[in-house]
């Protein structure tokens, strides 16, 4: 198989699995019980890697708060604000997002509804870049937070973060930003970003799957949602996944160690795939290439005949692995919302396929995936 899905999950890199590995079978003590060795080893894995990843990203140790990735991450800062908004009986309130942003902001958001708070939804422009503009202006007085991503994980269209970030700051409006797909394909400084909290996913830059962090500024915006031990200051109680921790850590700091070399090199495959998908047949859109990209992601609208589905006819011989969208919309069968938001019908949006690439993605197979699309293409194609 030629694995082309990359943006839904990568590969371990080797040298994160070795690090991991004694934290399953040698110091595998509790990191909160510090009355033994075990759990003293642990421990100390625990605060190291805390701290390289906040030295990484620009902020202090205790800004970082362990998660099982960036889902949970999303939820318990939305809900977390908004829950906070409601202890200080805040009533005229309104949360400013996009209409492409990841299911796990979506729909923690949707909550503000019971408190009488209201939703605005910025739609993107054609090339799936949310307008600095458009979102200023969209920006009121009742403005209490705003959820805006990095990097969008279908079309890997990058938004101006810090634009966005320095018109929350000058208004006072609290900024979370899903970094999901940002970290280790452009550089993500806190400081640079004006950011109140982002979110992250160690399973997207070779990592392993199950654990994130979450970056928070001031926690004492963000009531907890729900308890148990009180680990993470009570942000995110639970016992802590140390090898996934330490597996995060090294997976971060091998990648942004290799982000100034591996990018261009994945830049330039995809470059390729695209000039060869293009070649063939004018009707076909490499959709947000107008606009800054990272370099892993190529989202790709096929002319497709009534009827038919392109993914399935791709995965069903088991040569290529892609999608249609996120993984969330995939296991569901449904229509990506990201491309119905670009005004896609659902058989567009059906056979819009993302191809997403790695550091382990070769030339060859590169030549050999874009061949193979194409000789399906021609048997469905309008």
């Amino acid at each position: 198989m030629i694995y082309l899905d990359n943006a839904a999950s990568t590969r371990i890199d080797d040298n994160v699995l070795d690090i991991m590995l004694p934290f399953f079978n040698k110091y595998y003590g509790n990191s909160n019980n510090i009355t033994h060795k075990l759990g003293i080893e642990a421990n100390k894995a625990v605060v190291h890697a805390r701290n390289n990843v906040a030295n990484i990203l620009g902020c202090l140790p205790q800004q970082i708060f362990w998660t099982s990735g960036s889902t949970e991450s999303n939820n318990i800062a939305i809900l977390g604000l908004i829950s906070h908004l409601q202890t200080n009986q805040e009533a005229d309130f309104n949360i400013v997002t996009s209409a492409i942003e990841h299911r796990s902001v979506l729909h923690p958001i949707e909550s503000i509804k019971i408190l009488g708070g209201k939703i605005i939804i910025l739609e993107p422009e054609l090339t799936g870049k949310i307008s600095v503009q458009q979102f200023e202006s969209a920006i009121m007085d009742s403005t209490k937070i705003v959820c805006i991503m990095h990097v969008n994980n279908e079309l890997g269209v990058i938004n101006n973060i810090q634009a966005i970030g320095e018109i929350c700051n000058s208004r006072g409006v609290y900024f979370h930003c899903d970094a999901t797909q940002a970290v280790g394909k452009v550089p993500v400084i806190l400081k640079e970003l004006n950011v109140d909290s982002i979110s992250i996913s160690a399973h997207k830059f070779h990592g392993p799957k199950g654990v994130g962090c979450l970056y928070i500024k001031d926690e004492s915006l963000i009531k907890p949602t729900f308890y148990g031990g009180g680990q993470e200051n009570g942000i995110r109680p639970g016992t802590l996944n140390v090898p996934g921790i330490v597996g995060l850590s090294e997976a971060l700091s091998l990648t942004i160690k290799r982000m100034d070399e591996d990018m261009p090199k994945i830049e330039k495959l995809r470059d390729k795939f695209e000039s060869i998908i293009e070649a063939h047949d004018n009707r076909i859109i490499v959709n947000g290439k107008s606009e800054p990209r990272v370099a892993n992601i190529s989202n790709i609208s096929f002319p497709i005949r009534s009827g038919y589905s392109f993914l399935e006819l791709i995965t069903e011989n088991g040569v290529i692995a892609c999608s249609s969208g996120s993984a969330c919309d995939s296991a569901d069968n449904k229509p990506s919302h990201v491309m119905k938001a670009l005004g896609k019908s659902r058989h567009e949006a059906k056979n819009t396929l993302r191809f997403s690439l790695s550091k382990f993605t070769t030339d060859e197979e590169i030549e050999v995936a874009a061949y193979h699309i194409l000789e399906l293409f021609d048997k469905i194609k309008l």
